[in-house]
């Protein structure tokens, strides 16, 4: 799971795309090739890993 602490994010997951903004979350799930890029000049973002 990531959380949006500031900024704008683009995420691929599988063939599906999201855009992300300031406090929004994001679900990654196992096994589903993913990526992402940094739309805006600055941003933050927590990383929550759980077995």
């Amino acid at each position: 799971m990531l959380f949006i602490v500031s900024g704008d994010y683009l995420f691929q997951v599988g063939s599906e795309c999201y855009q992300l903004k300031t406090g929004e979350i994001i679900f990654l799930q196992r096994n589903i090739p993913h990526t992402f890029v940094q739309l805006s000049t600055t941003g933050k973002m927590i990383f929550l890993f759980q077995p």
